[in-house]
């Protein structure tokens, strides 16, 4: 990031649109001061642990752009060569699909039911192995080092933090918004429908 200003400068700015766009949040948020120590020491969170749907040749573009070596970067000509592959194969004219709504049990003591609480909630999540969804060739799919031929990878895990609100009572519902299955071709995850059991 030290030096003068030159293409791949706009090279690290585009990695920071990209970001924003695909994660709907800046990469790095603070003060000013917090803000260029950040750019010139820190990497954000990779794009996946916001957003599980992004294909990962697209968290991996994103991360070369964002590089803090100038050296590191990608060329213009290989960033929009990357990107349209990405498109193409992720995308193409497959518009964009919401994931889908999950259902979920919450167990929480006597004590987090009437004072509140904020707690660790674990989920697995069954999605479309990003290797091989878009390939017509079945030899080549059974072979996908990724997923082994399933065509999902079956145990994904995310552990998320949900606030439980004082004076819940027992199977009352909660909406947590966007912890729901992940999208499909850059679509929206879907909302967790949660039901809480308050422990006797």
């Amino acid at each position: 990031m030290a030096g003068t200003f030159e293409q791949r400068s706009d090279l690290y700015s585009l990695g920071c649109v990209l970001y924003e766009m695909v994660t709907g949040r800046r990469p790095f948020t603070g003060t000013s001061w917090h803000l260029i120590n950040q750019h010139l020491k820190e990497q954000p969170a990779p794009l996946r642990t916001l957003r599980p749907d992004v294909p990962v040749e697209l968290e991996r573009l994103v991360s070369r752009l964002l590089a803090k070596d100038p050296a590191q970067r990608p060329d213009s000509a290989g960033v929009w060569d990357a990107l349209k592959k990405i498109s193409d194969r992720h995308f193409g004219a497959t518009p964009p699909r919401r994931g889908s709504d999950l259902a979920h049990d919450i167990y929480v003591s006597q004590a987090e039911a009437t004072d509140g609480a904020i707690i660790p909630l674990r989920i697995t999540f069954h999605r479309t192995c990003p290797a091989c969804a878009t390939r017509t060739d079945e030899k080549a799919a059974r072979a996908c080092t990724t997923c082994k031929g399933e065509g999902r990878i079956i145990h994904e895990q995310h552990t998320h933090k949900v606030r439980i609100p004082a004076g819940i009572r027992q199977g009352q519902k909660l909406r947590i918004r966007e912890l729901g299955g992940p999208g499909e071709h850059g679509g929206a995850p879907g909302d967790m429908y949660a039901t809480v059991h308050v422990d006797d």
